[in-house]
């Protein structure tokens, strides 16, 4: 009876296994569907009004964001530096993410450097302009 009542027990683990991996697979589905509270345009706005001279001379460099179907160019090379919406020129450094994780970052909720490595982040150009993104999510937006 014994031999019998493990092999039973196996199966309805087994089973249960099933129950929380379903379970587990509907809440990713669930989170993956929400729309970011913030969007992205919002933190460009909010950029924006913290750019300067100041932050402009740190940098010394130019950004192009891909973010989901959106593309926004910061200038931070020249004058007080600026942020475009479209691809304007040609970037040093291009950021592709999606909106969401973009949110999280440039807020504080996502770590830079393990979004790149759990590719979140992709990087395209200067790696050393990429480092220096950190200087522009310091200046955060409160939203």
């Amino acid at each position: 009876f014994q031999a019998e009542d493990g092999i039973r027990d196996l199966r309805m683990s087994r089973g249960l296994g099933d129950v929380y991996k379903r379970q587990y697979q509907r809440r990713v589905r669930e989170r993956t569907r929400t729309k970011p509270t913030m969007s992205a345009t919002a933190v460009f706005q909010e950029l924006e009004k913290r750019i300067d001279a100041n932050l402009v001379k740190q940098i010394k460099g130019t950004y192009l964001f891909k973010i989901d179907d959106k593309e926004w160019t910061v200038d931070l090379k020249n004058g007080n530096g600026s942020i475009k919406t479209g691809a304007d020129g040609k970037p040093e450094c291009t950021i592709i993410m999606k909106e969401a994780d973009f949110v999280d970052l440039m807020t504080g909720k996502l770590n830079g450097q393990s979004a790149f490595m759990s590719g979140k982040l992709k990087i395209k150009g200067k790696m050393q302009l990429a480092m220096a993104l950190g200087k522009l999510s310091a200046t955060k937006p409160k939203l």
